[in-house]
């Protein structure tokens, strides 16, 4: 190892290059240059020792595999390798008792987390706050919401009873003129003062209910026009009206009520007997 020191001195000194230029590059202590161009390799370890001649030859320049060939390294007893007795031994891990935790170690693991906790407890408090203000917000939009519903549910109703009483009035209406209420008495004038007859006007039409407490044929003409020719069911009735006329047959005349203008007539015959040309006009009913 000596020879092979001294050719990398030989080669070093012919390239210009210092100890401390070598070390800077290579990155190796100037006491292992030293002790490698010297062959004092006693203090060295085989296994840096390759390594270390590898990127000295590098430097210079020199095919470190051609340089080992010429200059090969001397085969030593590696001191650092284990004996075999030793590598068979299994290694057995010391025991480490486990440390006892007490309440000033867990104070101090826990008192990080408190400070962050104080740190941002502002920004927690300023967002509980805006949850709450949101939800009454939330909550007062729905109350005023239900009141103005309300308000306007009541107006709608309070608009609707009007026009309710209104058709309550004209559905009763009729009642009372079915009903023939009896007229008050007057006092008749003095006889000096001459009272003009008083002429009853006529309705402008004819109505016409007729109903079934049997079965029966019906054929009903309107003012010349055919408006109802089938059987009446037990049970049902059914109206019309005209301008100036009916002419009514029937098939069961014992089963059949009628009623012109409120004016109730029954009992028109016999039950399964047939009535042809019943004319109903102003002045009232007649069967020819």
């Amino acid at each position: 190892m000596k020879k092979a020191g001294e050719e990398l001195r030989r080669i070093r000194e012919e390239k210009g290059y210092s100890v401390l230029e070598v070390s800077k590059n290579t990155r190796i202590s100037v006491s292992v240059l030293n002790a490698l161009e010297e062959g004092r390799i006693d203090n060295v370890d085989p296994i840096y020792l390759k390594g270390f001649i590898k990127m000295y030859c590098r430097f210079l320049g020199i095919k470190w595999e051609g340089f080992l060939k010429d200059y090969p390294m001397p085969h030593r007893e590696n001191r650092y390798a284990p004996k075999p007795a030793q590598q068979a031994a299994p290694l057995k891990e010391p025991e480490v008792p486990r440390p006892k935790i007490q309440a000033s170690d867990a104070l101090s693991l826990i008192r990080p987390v408190l400070l962050r906790i104080k740190k941002r407890m502002p920004l927690i408090l300023s967002i509980i706050a805006s949850l709450l203000f949101a939800l009454l917000a939330i909550r007062g939009c729905a109350l005023v919401f239900k009141k103005l519903s309300s308000g306007v549910s009541r107006q709608k109703k309070a608009a609707a009873l009007p026009k309710k009483s209104s058709r309550v009035e004209s559905k009763q209406a009729p009642l009372m003129k079915t009903q023939n209420p009896p007229r008050a008495i007057e006092a008749p004038p003095p006889a000096s003062v001459p009272v003009p007859a008083v002429k009853e006007e006529k309705p402008k039409e004819i109505s016409l209910v007729v109903s079934a407490q049997a079965n029966s044929f019906l054929t009903l003409r309107a003012d010349g026009k055919l408006v109802y020719q089938r059987m009446l069911s037990k049970g049902r009735a059914e109206s019309w009206t005209a301008r100036e006329r009916f002419e009514l047959s029937v098939g069961n005349a014992g089963g059949i009520t009628l009623e012109v203008n409120g004016k109730v007539f029954s009992a028109l015959g016999r039950k399964g007997q047939a009535l042809k040309n019943i004319v109903i006009t102003h002045e009232g009913l007649k069967v020819q």
